[in-house]
């Protein structure tokens, strides 16, 4: 795990950089008009590199951008996700704000690649543990998997993972649990198992839209060896809705607290054409949005990111798109819920 401390003092050197608010800017139907608003209008700058002020409002969303698909390459996929954040911020500006005011928004800049996936992780873990110190929920979007570990690595040094039963929900074509010596967007569940065992926690770990076809039976034999749950892409039909909300309800019941991660590649390719490893027998948006509410109306998510949107290997934004319409949905129905 890392060291939080050496971290707060080489965050600048390690690839953050503060939001850039010019590219808020879009339709206006009204300036004055909160119900005729779209995200631009309402998106405030949050500076993480330094000393941030607690959240203004019980819930408060930081988007964070992670620039880094060099855990990509080193797990033999193809290049583009490095551009995901940019893309999917395209696709928010003009989403309307159909959430309360009391509700608020902020862009919280990015973080670029510098020297290796690890150093990039390092940073991005600093930031969520940040936001998450001061009762904001971070948004993370990138960028290869590997997003993951940074992502989890910043809620473990956050909270305690010995003392609460912390799930992690993985939508997702791949395990990720393959062999490492060091950081790839195919390892870190792996690593995140170790880093939780280590501390003497449990690993409480649900993947959906597992593909046979995109995982060996090592994979396999290994998720079974430390008890990660999962539900193959082949079950997730129509007849079997039932037995998958139940699945991950009952999952869900045991947890305290939920970090919830999306692989873009679990998607059809008709749907999510721009990542990695596209998957034409992938799961349905529709499908993908059941499960998803139900595990946010536990109240129990308190972080989020989304990965593998890969702009240079898109058709017509449709990857790009889906992402933005995953993160419009979790705004707004957390916000319903909150009410």
């Amino acid at each position: 795990m890392f060291d939080r401390i050496m971290i707060e003092r080489m965050i600048q050197m390690l690839g953050y950089r503060k939001p850039n608010m010019a590219i808020w800017h879009g339709r206006i139907d009204s300036e004055t008009d909160y119900r005729s608003f779209r995200w631009h209008q309402y998106i405030k700058e949050l500076d993480l590199s330094g000393k941030i002020e607690v959240a203004p409002t019980k819930l408060s969303f930081v988007l964070i951008g992670y620039n880094v698909d060099e855990g990509i390459i080193l797990n033999s996929g193809r290049a583009g996700a490095k551009s995901g954040s940019t893309k999917i911020r395209e696709f928010l500006i003009n989403k309307p704000c159909s959430f309360s005011q009391e509700i608020k928004i902020f862009d919280g800049g990015n973080v670029e690649y510098t020297s290796s996936v690890e150093q990039a992780q390092e940073t991005l873990a600093e930031l969520v543990d940040k936001c998450l110190s001061n009762n904001y929920f971070p948004i993370i979007m990138g960028g290869g998997h590997d997003i993951a570990y940074g992502t989890m690595s910043g809620l473990i040094n956050h909270f305690d993972v010995v003392k609460q039963n912390f799930g992690i929900i993985n939508f997702d074509a791949h395990f990720d649990l393959r062999p490492y010596k060091r950081s790839t967007s195919g390892t870190m569940f792996r690593q995140i198992h170790d880093d939780i065992i280590n501390r003497g926690g449990k690993f409480n770990h649900l993947t959906i839209g597992i593909q046979k076809s995109g995982n060996t039976l090592s994979l396999f034999d290994y998720a079974k060896e430390i008890n990660s749950e999962y539900i193959l892409a082949g079950d997730m039909t129509h007849e079997n809705t039932a037995i998958n909300h139940y699945r991950v309800g009952e999952f869900v019941k045991k947890q305290d607290l939920i970090y919830m991660t999306v692989c873009c590649d679990v998607f059809a390719s008709a749907f999510a054409p721009g990542v990695s490893s596209p998957q034409p027998m992938g799961i349905e948006p529709e499908a993908f949005l059941d499960l998803f509410k139900d595990i946010l109306i536990s109240r129990k998510v308190v972080a989020f990111d989304i990965g593998e949107v890969s702009p240079t290997l898109d058709s017509s934004n449709t990857t790009a798109s889906l992402g933005a319409l995953i993160i419009y949905s979790l705004v707004n129905f957390l916000g319903e819920i909150s009410q």
